[in-house]
């Protein structure tokens, strides 16, 4: 993979992926020391703060640790998507099932800076935005979900939105781009506008909020979700290693 400086995606973040990339296909395994700044610098012909940044930004996120004066290595791998939290289990772990679920509009819109640098799409390219809202036994809605996807990945996206409001993934799967694995962030938050009206919530509330971005086996970035949830209240249990 190289540095495509004829695209409109930040230099810092194409290293960045292309680091990810690396990782996730043990070119750099657990525990290994990835090159140093100048060994990068010389390798991609980029200028030290972006390799400071895209580096940066992975240690931040998990997958590095910078030990000084030894060098940055390789934390051990991401979850994958079977022990990602499915924000549709939430409720049920309070016993409050989702019976039904909603979608409120799908409209086609350009990438923006943020969105083209996740979905590693050209800023102002065309991705389709997907709203939707699960609602409780108790008929009040309980999760608001904003999706994007790429537009040049699913162009006949409309013609299939009776599949898209209760299997995404299934559809995906059916158009080749099956979901492999999900880099997940959570985290509690307040309800802005848009989410207290959809949730029927005062501006301001607490709520849950699930960052995904799914990956193919090839490591295409496909879908970039945001869940809002009234939940708050979250039980993870797993296992790790402990480091010194």
């Amino acid at each position: 993979m190289k540095i495509d400086r004829s695209v409109p995606i930040p230099i810092y973040y194409q290293l960045k992926q292309i680091l990810l990339d690396e990782i996730n296909r043990q070119v750099y395994m657990e525990g290994d020391c990835i090159p140093t700044e100048k060994e990068l610098m010389a390798q991609y012909g980029v200028s030290r703060m972006t390799v400071r940044q895209a580096v940066s930004e992975l240690a931040t996120e998990g997958y590095l640790t910078r030990r000084k004066g030894m060098g940055t290595f390789v934390n051990q791998r991401k979850a994958k998507i079977s022990t990602a939290l499915d924000v549709n289990r939430i409720g049920k772990e309070e016993g409050r099932e989702h019976p039904s679920r909603k979608l409120l509009d799908v409209r086609k819109e350009k990438a923006s800076p943020h969105i083209a640098g996740i979905l590693e799409i050209p800023e102002g390219s065309a991705v389709y935005s997907i709203r939707r809202v699960n609602y409780g036994s108790d008929q009040k809605p309980s999760i608001y979900s904003h999706i994007r996807l790429a537009g040049a990945l699913v162009p006949d996206l409309r013609q299939h939105l009776d599949t898209i409001t209760d299997g995404l993934h299934r559809f995906l799967d059916r158009k080749g781009y099956a979901i492999t694995t999900i880099r997940q962030t959570i985290q509690v938050d307040h309800a802005d506008q848009e989410v207290a009206r959809v949730l029927d919530i005062p501006q301001g509330t607490p709520i849950l909020t699930i960052t995904n971005v799914g990956y193919t086996a090839q490591g295409l970035p496909v879908e970039y979700t945001v869940d809002s949830s009234r939940s708050t209240s979250i039980q993870i249990t797993g296992t790790r290693t402990p480091t010194a």
